[in-house]
């Protein structure tokens, strides 16, 4: 490695990371005949945490702290199979929140070209949803979209979707969009000058979004976003751990147990 130019260095730690990851969160298993999931794993044995070895589940973590790496990329977690391992936090990208003592915004962000998507709630059940939007969670959330955009290099144009069917009709379908989404984006607009307009109704702003006229969608919740991107390009989506402090990423797909052991899973958006 020594002998290596430093841009050879880098990638060549990135592969080697990568492989080691694959193989950690059982993208590999694909293709053994007897592939055991996650779920199966956790219910065996509980020297299995998230579904990997504890001597190896912080490979990722330790070495970025330590600049051994820049950073990394991970394949799909099942949430519920991590709590049943013992993992407490809501995800991953809270458990990596913590780890890095986060005091800032964070959450998932998916991307697709040149379009992202934050969430102003993410992996709650949906009838906790508005109890879970307020001023701050959606100022949060804002803010991921800015700072996330900004360091594309572009002064990014963000627009916010509503909660509730046509922006709520004037509260007559809803009241979050008056109430809270659209004084919370005045707020925000006065404030820091950020280009923030909204809230569109989210059954037809991803049509705007979509054509290039928006850099960023804020979503009230996970779906709302991510049925969007999906439906155009699946293969193409992928995921950033917004917020935090190195670049991390994963595919914006599940872990499709269903594929295990059939050799059928496709690589394009890892």
């Amino acid at each position: 490695m020594k002998k290596l130019p430093s841009h050879l260095k880098k990638i060549v730690r990135v592969l080697l990371l990568l492989s080691l990851v694959c193989s950690l969160t059982g993208l590999t298993s694909a293709c053994s005949k007897k592939a055991e999931t996650t779920y199966e794993r956790a219910k065996r044995t509980n020297r299995i945490v998230w579904g990997v070895r504890p001597d190896t589940r912080l490979f990722g973590l330790t070495n970025v702290k330590t600049g051994k790496i820049e950073g990394f990329v991970f394949g799909p977690f099942h949430k519920g199979a991590m709590k049943m391992a013992g993992m407490h936090d809501e995800s991953e990208h809270t458990y990596l929140a913590h780890a890095f003592d986060l005091k800032t915004p964070f959450c998932e962000v998916n991307m697709m070209d040149d379009l992202m998507t934050v969430r102003t709630t993410s992996h709650i059940p949906i009838s906790e949803v508005s109890a879970t939007i307020n001023e701050t969670t959606l100022r949060e959330a804002i803010e991921l979209g800015e700072i996330t955009g900004e360091s594309l290099g572009h002064k990014p144009r963000i627009a916010v979707a509503a909660l509730n069917p046509h922006c709520g009709e004037f509260g007559l379908c809803g009241r979050e969009e008056v109430d809270i989404i659209q004084p919370t984006i005045e707020k925000v607009v006065k404030e820091t000058g950020w280009n923030v307009t909204g809230p569109y109704s989210a059954d037809t702003l991803f049509i705007s979004a979509l054509k290039g006229d928006f850099d960023v969608v804020v979503t009230m919740y996970h779906d709302q976003g991510q049925i969007a991107l999906k439906l155009v390009g699946f293969q193409r989506c992928i995921t950033v751990a917004g917020g935090q402090p190195y670049p991390i990423a994963t595919c914006a797909h599940g872990t499709a147990f269903d594929k295990v052991g059939k050799a059928s899973v496709t690589t394009d958006s890892f």
